[in-house]
């Protein structure tokens, strides 16, 4: 799930994360290249999320499989929509802070923006309902940027927190 997620924001931010190399002469390659894998990866890994909950429930009628792919599908098809959001959030972040120099600097080096596309990421596996994802992704930005966003929290755009450590979003927060 965690690499899947460092796949998602090689997508979601080109040529500023990740380790491949993007040109404006390769990057529909390399974005196709990236979706496939996302693709193969989160698929398998909510069709797992899905027979987990089954288990837990003793439910023997779900297409797991099949859910999985309309999850999947889903997310990958609104990849370019959370992509706009993210960007009015980097902006947030340039015309919030005095000291940013750059957006390039804000996506490469500020916490809150891993912890705010991570977010963007896992609100619309938890609004698909997918179970335990979602949390994973979020609790794995905790760990690395000290910030709290529940998946389930409803964040507009232009979102933007300066020197986050400690900071806690809950559900509930709208």
């Amino acid at each position: 799930i965690l690499e899947i997620l460092e796949l998602l924001f090689e997508v979601l931010f080109p040529g500023h994360t990740g380790k491949r190399s993007v040109t404006k002469s390769n990057i529909n390659f390399v974005v196709g290249d990236l979706l496939c894998e996302i693709h193969a990866g989160l698929s398998d890994q909510v069709e797992r999320a899905y027979r987990y909950q089954c288990r837990i429930k003793k439910c023997s009628e779900c297409d797991c499989h099949a859910m999985a792919q309309n999850v999947t599908v889903g997310l990958l098809e609104r990849l370019p929509q959370i992509r706009g959001v993210l960007k009015s959030d980097v902006r947030a972040a340039f015309d919030g802070d005095p000291a940013a120099k750059s957006y390039e600097e804000i996506v490469i080096s500020y916490p809150c923006i891993i912890a705010i596309a991570t977010y963007r990421v896992a609100h619309e596996l938890y609004l698909a309902e997918v179970p335990l994802i979602p949390r994973i992704m979020s609790e794995c930005a905790h760990a690395k940027t000290g910030i709290d966003i529940h998946p389930g929290a409803r964040i507009g755009r232009s979102f933007f927190i300066d020197h986050g450590t400690g900071v806690v979003i809950g559900e509930t927060t709208i």
